[in-house]
């Protein structure tokens, strides 16, 4: 089959030029039309229930909402785990489906099962989908800066205005809102004045709600002529609600404005958002789950560029994160590299072969298979990013080898024949003989490679979405380059590989000018592009470029075909080969030692002296050595510890996330002020350009951030503008320095490295320590709700110390869940029975004139303000006097809240986690300057050595029955990835020993040529302990601005 496609493509080169031509067409439009981010989207299969019941403390928010929620939604088909949170006000439910599942179906199967479990949830509590995107799906963020505007009305613009405009954008899913100040109609009521007029706070909610009502009647007709009929009745302006009747006495009426202080004032909020100079008012842009990034954020420069002449004079819109420019530099990097790749072998053909013609067919296979690779993205649904233009990138060498080999062959084969013999004839069969020389091989060969990214495709979870684009897009680079080798190549070799027929020098002026048009063309552009040409003039590098091409078109419309003989970089490479390939012929043991000492070196540093060390301890024991006071043994240990393994190592982004966490003591406001200070002291650091920081959550239900954790975005400058000689290592360490705050617990990562691992297990760190289940007393009885809460967060602080013995733990961070203050009302049954009070009467007063209620909303033109009734700060702004609240009674007196009901102050839960229905606690980490699998390993050993120390001194487990110690965070996925590659990458093995044995039908050349399997690993090993000290090499000498980041795992 392959020697009848050969055929038919030199038989027809020009119909397999033109088949060149139309898929160029359609991969161009291919590239065009992929979506371009820059990591892979590797968010778990997941749909986002949210639901706010506001006031309600977390347990009450467990107890009636989230747990009986999680048990519903744990029985959809293809749910793979429950994650629930509670919170003050609101819950948060992730339903995780398995990956095969269809993301819109299990968000149509959720939306079913809510719409069914509605009735036995609370009344008025509804819960929500949240927005058809992910984490990593917030791609942008800005502040709304106004200088001399309020917050609140900054916040107006933005809830009425900007996040209008920009929601209506193709591909968002979500803005959502975050800092300044919700305007609110704020009725603060006097009980004391309720007592005097004789009104009860009923009747005020009473009338504010029949106050603000607009109605219709229908038309009136008359005169041929028809009006539409309406009752204009919204409140407008606070003195609406103070005009408003409550009652009368005696003809007189009683006004909300006698019982009453109205105001406008900022809303209850959980959120806010501050740089080093102040409060901020902001949004975040979410992307709808598979669409572009660039071309949402394209579309969000767009609108901002429309929006920002409607808005007040001074306010703009500022992004402070913008995933655009880390996709601008990714992609600008691997273009780069690929244009680099594509040079140097133009070059190196350029050398071997002496003939401009063969590079330049060579050449045009490698834009051809790049296109045709994205195609086949196109088709799987795969998206430009760093993993899938890397795998380009990767197969751009094995592209080009199936190219060169069937040049090379062809070249050699027609230079045989004698120059007069070159018939038309002659050569094509000459070059047909010559492609179905090495077109079987060719196959073997991509085979293989493709063969051995088997194990890849197997992956799951968040590996094979990270990994499987990578493979996807070499596979496709590969077979295109296949497809390309036994068609296009001997095509174009008929076509252009002949001794040219004498040209007259118009034609060759045409040909020279052609090229020097094309050279010029493009040089004029790539200044555009940065890199080597940044700062050039564009027409100097156009010029340069015209001249270098016409100088090739020169070449190409005069050269021969010069046999390998002749040439004379042939000529020196083979005297220099073939003594080379005498001394080994002659010396085949010593020169076999060298892959011997490979294969050894590579696994000393691939697994450490430790392994090969341990199994002799015990024979040396017994002639009485200790290898461990062995000198030599002890140098080998320590630097040859062997390469550690983690899931995959951060993207550089640019930016870095901090993650503070204050105790759950902290209000909002001391937050706020303690994020500030961080700020301005971040903003000191003179490589730092940009710092904005969240605390609390923005109103969307992808972000469930309690009021004491902050994210803080800093934005760092270009490298070239640091202070000479400081690297990202120290100014990370400055970083940690100056967030340093008495109070918090910071936790360093990047922004997407930060989504991600919280998307694998809700916590805020690359790996934790997990302990899930339901603990018990030593006797076996089963604590209640907050002494299991108490005991679990009481465990995992003791743990703390544990962790930060453990070698390479950073930012080591037991996630509180108690320690909130409470302040109870326990009602007294017998005291409001005396009373004739309902249980009813009583709660109505603390959740409204305590707590406050919004009843209603105002509807002015396009905005939309909240009602809120509630009693005056100074009646219940401290603990003594809540006691003095009124309670009405039925007889009509007013009867002090402390005589119905016992009020208590408690420390209780701030948050309660769950998994699948089970209380869980995390004890969170990062690494550094170590692997995650090792330690991980020395966490978990840590901790068993500490259970058995204390139950060996107590008789009691520091660990409750009940409850299980695992690790979790992203070190899972290494977990999965190398369990599924152990059984798959020997069957790989197997099936390409089988696939060399097929080609060449001989079982010891087949062996000699898998050989080389063990000596390439070795090497590679060796390439991997040595990398960081070649990079520092590197960086010593000028080459690179930044040293090694630490140890390649």
């Amino acid at each position: 089959m392959v020697d009848r496609i050969i055929r038919f493509s030199i038989e027809s080169p020009w119909a397999l030029v033109f088949g060149a031509i139309v898929v160029a067409v359609i991969g161009w439009n291919a590239l065009k039309d992929t979506p371009i981010d820059a990591f892979p989207e590797l968010s778990e299969n997941q749909a986002i229930v949210y639901t706010e019941w506001m006031g309600r403390s977390p347990q009450d928010i467990e107890d009636q909402i989230t747990y009986p929620l999680s048990a519903e939604l744990k029985a959809i088909t293809g749910v793979k785990e429950v994650r629930g949170m509670s919170g003050f006000g609101m819950s948060q439910i992730f339903v995780v489906f398995e990956d095969d599942i269809d993301f819109f179906w299990a968000r149509s199967r959720v939306l079913e099962r809510l719409a069914s479990v509605q009735k036995s949830l609370p009344t008025g509590v509804y819960p929500q989908l949240g927005p058809e995107a992910t984490a990593l799906g917030q791609i942008f963020w800005y502040t709304l800066d106004g200088p001399g505007y309020d917050l609140g009305t900054l916040r107006s613009l933005q809830d009425f205005y900007v996040k209008l405009a920009l929601q209506s954008v193709d591909g968002v899913a979500q803005v959502a809102s975050v800092g300044g100040f919700v305007r609110q109609y704020q009725i603060d009521v006097d009980p004391n004045k309720l007592k005097a007029y004789d009104v009860e706070l009923g009747a005020v909610l009473d009338a504010v709600k029949r106050g603000n009502i607009d109605v219709s009647a229908k038309t009136l007709e008359s005169n041929g002529l028809e009006a539409v009929i309406r009752g204009v009745g919204f409140i407008k302006q606070p003195s609406d609600v103070e005009n408003l009747v409550i009652t009368s006495r005696d003809g007189t009426p009683i006004y909300v404005r006698n019982v009453a202080r109205v105001q406008l004032g900022p809303d209850f909020r959980r959120g806010a958002l501050a740089d080093e100079h102040g409060e901020r008012v902001g949004g975040v842009v979410a992307m709808r789950f598979g669409a572009n990034p660039k071309d949402v954020i394209d579309g969000l420069k767009a609108r901002i560029e429309e929006i920002e002449v409607g808005l007040p004079k001074g306010v703009r819109i500022v992004p402070f994160y913008d995933r655009s420019q880390l996709v601008q530099e990714t992609t600008e990097t691997l273009t780069s590299s690929l244009t680099q790749e594509l040079i140097i072998t133009i070059v190196v053909v350029m050398l071997f072969l002496i003939h401009m013609r063969t590079s330049l067919i060579i050449a045009a296979t490698l834009p051809l298979a790049v296109l045709m690779a994205f195609i086949g993205m196109r088709w799987v649904g795969i998206g430009a990013d760093i993993m899938s233009l890397s795998g380009i990138a990767i197969a751009i060498g094995t592209v080009v080898d199936m190219g060169i080999i069937m040049c090379e062959n062809i070249f050699s084969t027609l230079t045989r024949i004698p120059p007069d013999e070159r018939t038309e004839g002659r050569r094509a069969k000459a070059i047909t003989e010559a492609a179905a020389e090495v077109g079987p091989a060719i196959m073997t060969a991509v085979a293989t490679t493709v063969v051995s990214f088997l194990p890849v495709f197997f992956l799951t979870g968040q590996s094979g979405k990270l990994f499987q684009p990578l493979a996807w897009t070499k596979t496709f680079a590969m077979v295109a380059a296949l497809v390309l080798a036994i068609t296009l190549v001997p095509a174009l070799c008929r076509l252009f590989m002949k001794d040219p027929t004498r040209l007259r020098s118009t034609a060759r002026g045409l040909i020279v000018g052609s090229f020097f048009g094309i050279g010029l063309l493009v040089g004029t552009r790539l200044p555009e592009y940065g890199g080597f040409f940044t700062g050039v003039q564009p027409w100097l590098v156009g010029l340069f470029s015209g001249l270098l091409l016409a100088g090739m078109g020169w070449r190409v419309s005069e050269e021969r075909l010069t046999p390998l003989d002749e040439n004379a970089v042939s000529v020196g490479i083979i005297r220099l080969y073939r003594p080379l390939l005498r001394w080994v012929l002659s010396h085949r043991a010593l020169f076999l030692s060298a892959p011997v000492i490979i294969v050894v070196s590579g696994l000393l540093i691939f697994l450490g002296v430790r392994p090969f060390v341990a199994p002799l301890e015990p024979v040396a024991a017994v002639v009485g050595l200790d290898l461990q006071q062995v000198r030599a043994v002890r140098w080998a240990e320590e630097n040859l510890p062997g390469i550690g393994s983690e899931f995959m190592p951060p993207l550089d982004e640019g930016s870095y996330l901090a993650m503070p966490s204050l105790l759950p003591q902290a209000s909002l406001n001391q937050s706020v002020e303690v994020m500030q200070r961080m700020n301005a002291e971040i903003a000191s650091i003179p490589e730092v350009a940009q710092v904005v920081g969240k605390v609390g959550r923005a109103e969307t239900a992808l972000d469930p951030a309690p009021v004491g954790m902050m994210e803080t975005i800093v934005n760092l400058k270009p490298e070239s503008q640091w202070r000479e000689g400081v690297t990202r290592e120290d100014v990370l360490q400055e970083l940690k320095r100056k967030s340093r705050i008495i109070g918090s617990t910071p936790s360093w990562l990047q922004p997407i490295q930060t989504r991600i691992v919280m998307l694998q297990s809700d916590i805020r760190a690359t790996m934790a320590l997990r302990l899930r289940g339901a603990p018990r007393h030593p006797d076996g009885r089963a604590y209640t709700s907050d002494e299991a809460l108490r005991v679990m967060e009481a465990t995992v602080i003791q743990m703390e110390d544990i962790l930060r013995g453990v070698e390479g733990t950073a930012d080591v961070t037991a996630l509180r869940l108690g320690g909130k203050p409470y302040v109870e009302f326990e009602i007294d049954r017998e005291a409001i029975a005396r009373y004739s009070v309902q249980v009813q009467d009583v709660q109505d007063v603390i959740e409204t004139a305590i707590g406050g209620l919004n009843l209603d909303w105002s509807l002015e033109g396009r905005e939309r303000y909240p009602i809120r009734v509630q009693y005056s700060r100074e009646l219940r702004g401290d603990y003594e006097a809540l006691g003095r609240i009124l309670v009405s009674t039925p007889s009509g007196a007013s009867v002090p809240i402390s005589s119905l009901a016992k009020i208590r102050y408690k420390l209780g839960p701030a948050a309660i986690r769950t998994e699948n229905g089970q209380l869980t606690a995390y004890l969170m980490f990062n690494a550094i300057h170590r692997d995650e699998s090792a330690i991980i390993d020395d966490a978990m050993a840590a901790v068993q050595t500490w259970r058995d120390q204390v139950t060996q001194d107590t008789g009691q487990d520091p660990i409750p029955a009940g409850l299980t110690v695992s690790p979790t965070g992203r070190y899972k996925n290494k977990i999965e990835a190398d369990r599924r590659l152990m059984i798959i990458i020997p069957i790989v093995l197997l099936i390409n020993f089988v696939l060399i044995f097929i080609q060449f039908r001989s079982f010891s050349l087949t062996a000699i040529l898998f050989s080389d399997l063990p000596v390439a690993l070795g090497g590679g090993f060796i390439m991997i302990g040595l990398f960081p000290e070649l990079l520092d090499l590197l960086y010593w000498f000028g080459i690179r601005t930044q040293p090694s980041p630490g140890p390649v795992y």
